[in-house]
């Protein structure tokens, strides 16, 4: 049992270190961070989270100590940069916006184009 505990927590804490990575440059491509992302991240930590609730009645592993460590680590300087993921968040959606309003733009000119010829 707890070989599998290490290996979900540290599988939940690489996906934390890859979301940081992809934040962390100050020149970033927001467009990277996705809902795929944020959905492999969520059922991982779910795993890890699982484990945490039965840890209290194991016997405590040193290896398990240092990979809930680091894990509480990453989750804490995630959550340091959750104000920057939602900055970089609300920029690709109004990149999206823009870009989904020029195709509109776009579509009602061909329309348009069309029936005069």
């Amino acid at each position: 049992m707890p070989s599998t505990a290490i290996e979900d927590i540290h599988c939940a804490t690489q996906k934390v270190q890859g979301l940081i990575a992809l934040v962390l440059p100050v020149s970033s491509n927001s467009s990277m961070i996705d809902a795929k992302l944020f959905a492999g991240l969520l059922e991982s930590m779910g795993r890890a989270n699982q484990w945490l609730g039965v840890r209290a009645c194991e016997v405590r592993e040193v290896d398990l100590e240092k990979e809930i460590a680091e894990y509480r680590q990453n989750l804490e300087r995630l959550g340091q940069l959750l104000p920057t993921i939602q900055g970089k968040l609300l920029i690709e959606k109004a990149r999206l916006q823009q870009a989904r309003l020029h195709l509109e733009g776009a579509v009602a000119w061909t329309q348009a184009r069309k029936k005069t010829l």
